[in-house]
């Protein structure tokens, strides 16, 4: 019997330095904004630029119902603050949820807002 409880205490021992390590399972945050973890068909939202965080780009992505994909629209670059109403997505969840949908996209593959910089690639 004093067999079967050694690798039980061991089993528990190792639970707990698992538990220990990651914390209580209480989730901290510093910023106040809600988390989006998947975007929404027909819903607008906007990312900031990365090259110049003053603009944004909105982004909306939209069911093609005659090929059951879909698609992602995204605008030109925004000069100023996000609206209110709009949800601010970053652009990794963007391409993130592009890549699990298999969508298209309707514009550059970079939201940057100036991505042209006038000089040629080699």
């Amino acid at each position: 019997m004093n067999q079967a409880k050694e690798p039980m205490t061991f089993y528990q021992q190792v639970l707990q330095k698992v538990v220990d390590a990651s914390g209580d399972g209480k989730s901290y945050r510093d910023d106040t904004r809600t988390l989006t973890s998947r975007l929404k068909a027909g819903e607008v939202y906007s990312v900031r630029a990365l090259d110049d965080d003053r603009y944004y780009r909105t982004v909306m992505l939209k069911k093609n119902d005659l090929t059951g994909k879909f698609q992602v629209f995204i605008s030109n670059p925004v000069y100023g603050d996000t609206p209110p109403q709009m949800d601010e997505v970053t652009q990794e969840v963007v391409f993130k949820q592009m890549r699990e949908m298999n969508a298209g996209m309707v514009a550059d593959a970079e939201l940057k807002a100036f991505p042209f910089t006038g000089r040629t690639q080699q």
